[in-house]
Order: C-alpha cells, then sequence, then structure tokens
C-alpha cells in the first residue's frame, strides 16, 4: 500500500521545488519550515532566521555549532558550522539529532538576511529515489529500503525510515 502526499511547486519566478519539513521547535513542539530541494549542495542548510522563529536563539546556536569548512555552488570555500536539530519529520521519514549548515559571522552573530536559505540537499535525497517531471511539474520522492549515508554520521545522529510512502507533486 503506498501512502501519497501532494508537495508543490513553488509559486515564484524560478519555479523552484521546494519541500515543507516539520522541525522539532525549541519547545518541543513542530513548525513547518519550507525547503529548496537542491540536488548539488552535499549538505542540508538552514537560515539562521528560521532556526530563531523554531526557538533556537544564537546562544543556543553558538552553543551547538561544529566548524566546518563549506563549498558552495561556484567551489568557493568558507567557514560554516553545522548544528543538529534533534528532530525532523518529512512524510514518514524521520531524522534525529540531524545536521543542518548554518552560516553565521566572525563573530558568532548572525547575517543580516539569515546566512543560508533553507535548502534540502543530497545528505536527506540519500534517503530517497527521486525524480522530477518538469513538463508535468511533478516531483516524486520513493524512500529507499536502506539509508547510504553520504557523510559518516555524527555521534546520536538517527534515520529512520517510513515502511513505505511516495510524495508526489502535484495540483
Amino acid at each position: 500500500m503506498s501512502l501519497h502526499k501532494t508537495l508543490h511547486f513553488a509559486s515564484n519566478e524560478f519555479e523552484r521545488i521546494l519541500i515543507e519539513i516539520d522541525i522539532k521547535r525549541f519547545d518541543n513542539e513542530f513548525d513547518k519550515r519550507e525547503f529548496m530541494i537542491d540536488t548539488g549542495a552535499d549538505r542540508s542548510a538552514m537560515s539562521t532566521i528560521a532556526l530563531c522563529l523554531c526557538g533556537y536563539d544564537l546562544n543556543w546556536i553558538n552553543a551547538n555549532k561544529i566548524p566546518h569548512r563549506a563549498a558552495t555552488a561556484d567551489n568557493k570555500m568558507l567557514d560554516a558550522y553545522i548544528i543538529r536539530l534533534p528532530e525532523i519529520n518529512i512524510g514518514g521519514f524521520k531524522a534525529l539529532n540531524w545536521p543542518f549548515l548554518v552560516l553565521l559571522k566572525e563573530d558568532g552573530t548572525f547575517y543580516e538576511k539569515g546566512g543560508f536559505q533553507n535548502i534540502f540537499g543530497r545528505d536527506l535525497l540519500a534517503g530517497f529515489n527521486y525524480s522530477c517531471d518538469n513538463e508535468a511539474k511533478k516531483f516524486v520522492l520513493e524512500p529507499v529500503s536502506k539509508y547510504k549515508n553520504t557523510f559518516p554520521f555524527l555521534q546520536g545522529q538517527q534515520y529512520i525510515s517510513p515502511s513505505r510512502i511516495v510524495w508526489k507533486e502535484g495540483t
């Protein structure tokens, strides 16, 4: 039996493929945040503005950040950080202590526009087979039977796959 979830392309001029992820907030409630699918991004990223909207303030981010060198789309290296969110849910997919890249100024403060945008990268996509039909405006994510790490897992990081769920973009 398949479960279906409708996903929608963004309605902006760039026709980006966006997906909502349920993020466990600092207060243990869940909040939906929109992420752009980026098949070229090695790691998923989150803006510091989105983190703050989920209750994770600058003190929490600085106390929990892990230094990380990240490559940009044009192969420039930059100093970024990894933070681990306690739990994320995408349909039936659940991940615990999942790492997201964040960008902070050298003094540990926020960039005015939040640094990175919310990116659903290859580390999360590795849990799915996916396809995109631009003509029909359909994007399909189907969980793989076994998740293959794109990076070594950090302590406490877990991937919990649903038994079977297919997500389709539709109208």
